[in-house]
């Protein structure tokens, strides 16, 4: 899922690019074997077909962009780590997973209130929500879903099943139900907090704007091509 890939930063931040490591931890959660194998079994394969692209778009598109914007703005987060070869030491406190112990512990609160967000937003009554923000219009709907998907925990294919009513009994553009796909798979509040330790505030912060506008466009052209 989106926090449990973060870890890994650590092994991976003093061997390879900055980009190479957040196209892995955007790419992980969306095209985890199991999602892709209920996608298709839930929404059929044009849904299906579209994730895995979009997937590899977002995810590759956000390494370049968040190098790119980290350089253009001069943020130093990433500076501190030097690059070593494969003989690197490890330090026992140093170890990701025993960073990452202890940073669960503080983000439980975080988790749950992104679980609560989750289990809400699932039972939202669908006409209702329609209603209230007119979702059939674009591109407002994609903006919505996004935003409605940053902030909220869902992992191993729950977006599939909230949006499987949606996309067949109401006229949801697979445009904006591929935005909240994307946003509440690739990112969520409780890997926001994890990812500004690993990667420090002003990343983490170019990282969630850049996904958000990235996933808006995505979903934009998707809706102008399929």
């Amino acid at each position: 899922c989106s926090c449990g890939v973060i870890p890994l930063i650590d092994s991976m931040k003093r061997r390879t690019s900055l980009r190479v490591i957040i196209t892995f931890v955007c790419a992980a959660p969306l095209l985890d074997p199991y999602v892709i194998f209920i996608s298709y079994t839930v929404l059929g394969l044009k849904y299906t077909l579209i994730r895995i692209i979009s997937s590899f778009v977002l995810a590759i598109s956000a390494g370049w962009c968040v190098e790119g914007l980290s350089k253009l703005f001069h943020v130093n987060d990433w500076s501190e780590y030097g690059v070593c070869n494969a003989s690197c030491d490890v330090v026992v406190e140093n170890d990701p997973y025993v960073k990452n112990k202890k940073i669960t512990r503080k983000l439980l609160p975080y988790i749950l209130i992104g679980g609560l967000l989750s289990f809400a937003f699932a039972m939202l009554d669908t006409k209702t929500f329609l209603h209230n923000f007119d979702l059939n219009r674009e591109p407002y709907a994609s903006i919505i879903l996004t935003l409605f998907g940053v902030p909220i925990y869902m992992c191993h294919g729950a977006d599939v099943l909230f949006l499987k009513p949606f996309m067949q009994y109401t006229d949801l553009s697979i445009g904006s139900a591929m935005a909240f796909s994307l946003s509440s798979s690739a990112i969520c509040v409780s890997s926001i907090v994890m990812l500004a330790k690993y990667l420090g505030k002003k990343m983490t912060t170019i990282l969630t704007i850049t996904l958000f506008v990235l996933i808006v466009l995505l979903s934009i052209f998707i809706n102008l091509v399929a």
